[in-house]
C-alpha cells in the first residue's frame, strides 16, 4: 500500500477583481495532480517559483483544504477531515519551511523549541536529555540548547527546524526548499543529514526545489511541476539523462554542471499564474515547439516508456 497518494488534487484560489464586490479571478495554484508516494520513497517535486510546489506541499499536510480531489494518507481519506480529527495525523505528517526564521520562535530557547511537540503530544519525559539527543543526530553540540534561535545563522536554524520536526518520527515530511537560502557546505550538511535519517527511520520525503540537480541527490524520483500540473515524471538519473518535456528540457540546460549536452533552449516570456479556464496546453505560451493543437487541448499525462511519464502534445 502507498503512503500517500494524491488523486486529481486541486488548490484555488479566488482574489477580488478591482474592488468590486462579488467580482473574483480564479488562481489555479493546482490544477489536477495525481501523485504516489511509497513507503521510504524521496520524491522530488521541481518547477520555477509560482508552479504551485509550495502550495500542494501546504495542502498535502493539510495547510489548504483542496478545492476538490482526494489525499490518501496510509488507506485514509484526509482531504476534508475537519481540525479535530486531524490532530492525530500531525505528528506524521510534517512540513519543513524555506525560512526557518520564520517558524522557529525567537523568544523560546532551542530546548524549548526541540521539545515543544514532544510536550504537545505527551512524548515528553525528559526535556534536557531529550533536547540534547536531537541536537547531537543533526551534528549540533548539546550547547545549543541553551540558545536562541537568533543567536544561530541560517543553516543552524534549518538543522534545529529539521531537528523538530523528526522529534515525532513521523512516516512523512515536506521540505520545502530547504537549502535555496544556504551556502554548498551548510546545503550537504543538510542533504546527508536527511539521507542518514531516510536510511534509519525510513522516513518518507517530498523534496520540493527549483534546483534539479540538489533534488536528483537526494531523490530516487522527480516530477517536474508547470502552472499547477505535473509535465513530466520518472526516476532522478532518467529524468536528467533523458528529458522528454520542453520545459524540463529548459531547466536542465539552465543548470551550469548538467548542460553539456543541451543547448539553452529559449523560454518566451515568464511564468505566469494560472488564472480563470485555461484552454490548451498550460506551457502553450512558452514552448519553442508549439502545434496547433497545443493551442486547443490539454495534452494528458502519458506513460511514454517504463515509469517515465510526460505531458506533451510531441509524444502523443
Amino acid at each position: 500500500m502507498a503512503l500517500l497518494e494524491l488523486i486529481d488534487v486541486k488548490k484555488y484560489f479566488y482574489e477580488a477583481v478591482g474592488g468590486l464586490i462579488g467580482s473574483t479571478k480564479v488562481i489555479r495554484a493546482v490544477d489536477g495532480v495525481d501523485l504516489t508516494i511509497d513507503r521510504g520513497e524521496i520524491l522530488g517535486l521541481v518547477g520555477e517559483s509560482g508552479c504551485g510546489k509550495t502550495t500542494l506541499g501546504r495542502t498535502i499536510v493539510r495547510m489548504y483544504e483542496p478545492t476538490s480531489g482526494k489525499i490518501i494518507f496510509e488507506g485514509k481519506d484526509i482531504s476534508h477531515l475537519p481540525p479535530k480529527k486531524l490532530g492525530g495525523l500531525r505528528k506524521d505528517l510534517l512540513i519543513v519551511f524555506q525560512d526557518p526564521s520564520t517558524s522557529l520562535n525567537p523568544r523560546r530557547k532551542i530546548k524549548d523549541v526541540l521539545t515543544t511537540p514532544l510536550l504537545q503530544y505527551g512524548m515528553l519525559y525528559d526535556k534536557e536529555k531529550q533536547a540534547r539527543e536531537l541536537l547531537l543526530e543533526v551534528g549540533l553540540s548539546p550547547e545549543y540548547a541553551e540558545k536562541y534561535p537568533f543567536e544561530l545563522g541560517g543553516g543552524e536554524q534549518q538543522l534545529i527546524a529539521t531537528a523538530r520536526a523528526l522529534a515525532l518520527n513521523p512516516k512523512f515530511i515536506v521540505l520545502d526548499e530547504i537549502t535555496s537560502s544556504l551556502d554548498i557546505p551548510a546545503q550537504a550538511r543538510l542533504l546527508n543529514l536527511l539521507r542518514k535519517i531516510h536510511e534509519e527511520r525510513k522516513t518518507s520525503y517530498l523534496y520540493i526545489s527549483h534546483d534539479i540537480s540538489v533534488v536528483r541527490c537526494i531523490s530516487k524520483n522527480i516530477a517536474v511541476m508547470y502552472l499547477g500540473k505535473i509535465v513530466e515524471m520518472a526516476a532522478s538519473d532518467e529524468l536528467v539523462e533523458n528529458p522528454l518535456h520542453p520545459y524540463t528540457k529548459a531547466l536542465i540546460s539552465a543548470i551550469p554542471l548538467l548542460d553539456a549536452e543541451w543547448k539553452p533552449i529559449p523560454l518566451k516570456g515568464e511564468i505566469q499564474r494560472a488564472i480563470g479556464e485555461l484552454k490548451g496546453c498550460v506551457f502553450k505560451e512558452r514552448c519553442p515547439f508549439q502545434k496547433p493543437i497545443c493551442l486547443e487541448e490539454c495534452p494528458p499525462l502519458k506513460e511514454v516508456s517504463k515509469n517515465h511519464w510526460v505531458r506533451c502534445h510531441l509524444y502523443l
